[in-house]
């Protein structure tokens, strides 16, 4: 694996990968991470 366990920090590493390599307008993104004890955690976005 690239990455190794990213389990938590899932959604931050997708950020960052947004905002580095951007996305057109328009465009959605659903960021989930699963985290300790089950949790699931999730975030919808959109370019405007």
């Amino acid at each position: 694996a690239q990455y190794g366990n990213m389990s938590s920090p899932t959604v931050w590493f997708v950020l960052e990968e947004l905002l580095r390599n951007g996305i057109a307008a328009g465009e959605w993104c659903v960021m989930v991470a699963y985290g300790a004890g089950l949790s699931a955690h999730a975030c919808l976005l959109r370019k405007t």
